[in-house]
This record gives structure tokens, sequence and C-alpha cells, in this order.
């Protein structure tokens, strides 16, 4: 492995770490069923635990996995989270903030769903590399 294919799979890495903090969205998903928070925000919010529950399975197929179906869930993983930061930016257009961001301070952070979403989309991107689709044995070195 070069030395740029170690540096992607580090920061992908690190990205995927950071996405378990997403758990935060389970007293999202408690104060929408007690009818605290508005409805828009229940499926952001079972999404953001869904992709925080895949994040160790991510990290585990980005290391130790090298094959088709490892880059394959990991474009998956990726496309879920887009998703999600696009229905969490459309949550905040029509609902009020949820109690749990008010709590944290965070009710200012507008804008954060799509720059997350950029990210997302900048490690697909990463992954459809020539030498990463070769660490997965998608391409042989042969076919370059």
């Amino acid at each position: 492995m070069n030395k740029s294919t170690k540096y992607i799979l580090i920061g992908i890495t690190i990205w995927i770490i950071l996405q378990i903090t997403r758990f935060i969205a389970v007293p999202i998903v408690q104060d929408v069923l007690a009818g605290i928070d508005d409805g828009e925000w229940m499926y952001p919010a079972i999404l953001d635990i869904v992709v925080a529950i895949l994040s160790p399975i991510a990290i585990y197929f980005l290391w130790k996995r090298r094959n088709a179906e490892a880059w394959a869930f990991l474009l998956v993983y990726f496309v879920i989270s887009i998703i999600d930061h696009g229905n969490a930016y459309t949550a905040a257009a029509l609902a009020r903030v949820p109690q749990t961001f008010i709590k944290m301070g965070a009710q200012e952070a507008g804008n954060t769903p799509l720059i997350q979403a950029f990210v997302d989309i900048f490690c697909i991107y990463l992954l459809s590399r020539v030498d990463i689709r070769k660490y997965f044995g998608l391409i042989n070195s042969k076919n370059v």
C-alpha cells in the first residue's frame, strides 16, 4: 500500500469514527415520540442511528476486507449518510430545532448537514480513485 492510499484510508476512518456521535439522535426519536419535538425529525434521526450503528462495520470493511462487497458497503454507507443529511437540512427548514440540539447549544447549525454531505461525497470520490479500487481488488495492476 502506498502512502497516499494509507492517508486516504486513515482520513476516511477518522470521518467514519466521527459518525458514531450520531447516536445523539436517540433522544430526538424519544422526544418526537413524546410529542416534544416535531415529527419532521423522526426520519433523519432514525437514519442518524443507522449510520452510527453501521460505522464500526464500515471501519472493519475498510481495513479488513479487501473485496468488492466491502467497497460497495462503504459506498452505500456514505449514500445513506448523504440522504440523512438532506433530510436533516429539510427538517431544519420545516420544523423547530429539536430540544437535544438546544441543550447542546447547536440550534444555529443550519448548514452543518450540507457541509457533512459534501464530506461524504468527497469520501465517495476518494473510494473511486484507482489506488483505492486496487486496494479493494476491483482492478488489477495489469488493467491500469
